[in-house]
């Protein structure tokens, strides 16, 4: 539809700018584009010859009824200015011939906002956002600032602002700003309506999917799950299922109350919990998922947990372990596996059984054994272990198992092995040889090292063959009281022991020299002199 453009006469310049876009934009010569100031042309001028005076005043009328009608309608009314913004300033014509349009656009893609603006002045637009429903508004600092060159060229200028959509861009409202200054210096500050952003999540990813568990009764279960690749605020709800399938054959999922978070916890795992199966649901509310997104389940099992066995041997020693249930028997085959820093040498029974098939690995660590029922009313287990050389006493080996299976190859009862590193006895201190008296106090000394710490006891020996323990010797000082002469020439030693030598470990003997005492017999006989003075 062509449109007329309006006189425009307290504002000459306007005027003629508008004249020359309209004849731009219609491809019209400058010289077909009307006069500035000229009152516009009627389509065909009445004849004043055959016209009435009333018939004058109609078509006057209906001319201007036409022009008012073409006026409306590219004329629109500004908003209404921002609250306490008095710069703000209201005009019966719009300088934007394009206002910005509602978008609504992916998240992460890029949000393109776009105005036209006509001006017969130099200017600047800007853009300002609101994010309270358009109760209140500032500058964009996001948005371009554009410099609209009125007075060199034909003012008609597209404006773009492109943001980037995250979910702080959801539900802003943003207009643009046309501020300029006309020929007598007065500042005008115009704005465009208002268009709304709304950003659509996109699908969440699975970044971190739940691991299935294999746990012994008691222990603490959890299951963590991670999601990313949105902005938008994730929801977690976690789900079970406990092997059960509907009409379809598809599993039945539950939710978990309170399972809102990356980890679930779901406290020590029974017997009960075994076989049941997890995942998470992540949603964000995507247009690309209406369902959430889901993780793969995760699967727990939960084995019966056997009573601990523990044991202890020095380096290159070894150690036997049993393992026996008196509350429940097992059938199924057996699994070793050896502490860390010991070598399995034998696996076999506490009652003399004849084990099922046992096979171990060639370096040790681990053994197998075939399908035979355990615990009550049956063998217990018997592991044994060597502890390697390079082992130092005073460590506990542990992280060892023995597992019972099921069919599926799944643990049915467990068992934890450790061997605590024993130190043999290490005399660090030698008791030394005595002479003495007849008579007189005599002391050894002994000490030695070992884990655990050894005990001490002291013997004596005639011949340095045959030893016998001193009745209440048990330190590591022997005290001998007035030595006879019937001691002189016996020996002495410490004997320590501990678990890692339940024989003991002897200190160096020691001899003790006892000297006889001889009597020594005086006689005295008196003297008498005479004397005729007594001595100065």
């Amino acid at each position: 539809m062509l449109r007329t453009l309006p006189t425009r006469p307290t504002h000459p310049v306007l005027g003629a700018l508008l004249a020359t876009v309209l004849g731009l934009t219609l491809g019209l010569s400058p010289a077909a584009a009307p006069p500035a100031h000229a009152d516009p042309v009627p389509a065909s001028e009445p004849d004043d010859a055959t016209s009435t005076p009333e018939e004058a005043e109609e078509a006057e009328e209906a001319e201007e009824a036409e022009e008012a009608e073409d006026e409306s309608s590219w004329v629109e009314e500004p908003e209404a200015p921002a609250e306490g913004d008095e710069s703000s300033e209201t005009t019966d014509g719009s300088p934007f011939r394009i206002q910005p349009e509602d978008v609504i656009v992916p998240e992460g893609e890029v949000i393109l906002m776009r105005t036209t603006v006509l001006s017969p002045f130099d200017g600047l637009v800007t853009w300002e956002v609101s994010t309270d429903d358009g109760h209140s508004w500032r500058a964009s600092t996001t948005g371009p600032a554009t410099v609209l060159a009125g007075r060199l060229t034909p003012a008609v200028l597209t404006v773009n602002a492109q943001l980037g959509a995250t979910v702080t861009r959801n539900g802003e409202h943003r207009r643009a700003v046309l501020t300029y200054v006309d020929d007598v210096g007065e500042t005008h500050v115009l704005r465009s309506s208002s268009a709304t952003i709304t950003v659509t999540p996109r699908a969440v990813q699975v970044s971190a999917q739940p691991e299935s568990q294999s746990v012994v009764a008691g222990t603490p279960v959890r299951f963590h799950a991670e999601s990313t690749g949105t902005t938008f605020p994730t929801e977690v709800k976690w789900q079970v299922s406990t092997g059960l399938v509907d009409a379809a054959g598809e599993p039945l999922w539950t939710y978990l109350a309170g399972a809102d978070s990356d980890t679930l916890d779901l406290g020590q795992a029974s017997i009960a919990m075994d076989g049941r199966w997890y995942r998470a649901r992540f949603d964000n509310g995507s247009p690309d998922a209406p369902d959430g997104v889901y993780t793969e389940p995760a699967r727990l099992r939960v084995a019966y947990a056997l009573p601990a066995a523990t044991g202890g041997a020095a380096p290159t020693q070894s150690a036997a372990l049993t393992v026996r249930d008196t509350v429940r028997s097992y059938t199924g085959p057996l699994e070793v596996h050896a502490p860390a820093g010991t070598r399995i040498t034998d696996v076999g029974t506490d009652d003399g059984s004849t084990p099922p098939t046992v096979a171990i690995a060639e370096d040790g660590r681990s053994a197998v054994a075939g399908s035979a029922r355990w615990g009550l009313g049956a063998a217990g287990i018997v592991v044994t272990l060597e502890v390697d050389g390079d082992q130092q006493p005073g460590a506990v080996l542990d992280g060892g198992t023995a597992r019972i299976l099921r069919a599926d190859g799944s643990v049915l009862a467990e068992s934890a092995l450790s061997v605590a590193v024993l130190g043999v006895p290490e005399v660090t201190v030698q008791p030394i040889s005595r002479s003495a008296l007849e008579g007189q106090d005599v002391a050894f000394e002994a000490v030695a090292t070992g884990v655990p710490s050894p005990t001490v006891q002291w013997q004596v020996s005639t011949d340095g063959i045959a030893w016998t323990d001193l009745p209440g010797e048990t330190g590591t000082t022997l005290a001998l009281d007035r030595v006879t002469t019937a001691q002189d020439g016996s020996s002495y030693r410490a004997v320590f022991t501990n678990t890692a030598a339940p024989g003991g470990v002897p200190s160096d003997p020691a001899t003790l020299r006892v000297r006889p005492v001889t009597p020594l017999h005086l006689t005295v006989t008196p003297r008498v002199q005479v004397v005729s003075r007594l001595p100065a």
